[in-house]
């Protein structure tokens, strides 16, 4: 079992919490530091895994819980995840396709911001009604149409349904 100072274990448990896979931590912890650390002297220092340690110090399972808890809640610092990002880099690839001629490329790039400019990643839907309702006459409808719009209904329920006499 190798070694571990304060420097490695906090990287340890860092990269474990941001959901680096264990093996990965590990190529990491050789190149960088040049320690051969296990497997299992690794899922020591993850307190959610099944294998972590209830032996492990507190001031690592606060350090564990800190860095996952904001690596959750800091998406912005992703740079793939804002959307100028992500259409610089499809700027990118379109130059890089239109010095090549690749004309397949530069379609699925100009699709693919168009998806990014319009929406179309998102769960937002929005619906423009305006003209629809602006065009109902408000003379013809009858009192009881009147009063459940007045109530809070959807004027185009009230008109999609039948009128009563």
């Amino acid at each position: 079992m190798a070694t571990l100072n304060e420097k490695h274990k906090s990287f340890i448990v860092m990269s474990l919490a941001c959901y680096e896979p264990p093996v990965k931590v590990q190529e990491v912890v050789q190149e960088r530091f040049g320690v051969e650390v296990s497997l299992s002297q690794l899922t020591y220092y993850n307190p959610k895994s099944l294998q972590g340690s209830d032996q492990l110090a507190q001031k690592w399972k606060d350090l564990f819980d800190e860095t996952r808890r904001r690596f959750l809640e800091e998406i912005t610092d992703i740079p793939i995840s804002q959307k100028v990002y992500r259409l610089k880099k499809l700027q990118e690839n379109l130059d890089n396709f239109e010095r090549i001629k690749n004309y397949k490329g530069i379609n699925e790039c100009l699709e693919q911001a168009a998806k990014e400019v319009g929406g179309a990643f998102t769960n937002k839907r929005e619906h423009d009604v305006s003209g629809l309702i602006k065009s109902i006459n408000m003379a013809e409808l009858t009192d009881n149409q009147l009063k459940r719009i007045s109530d809070g209904e959807h004027p185009l329920t009230v008109l999609g349904t039948e009128s009563e006499s």
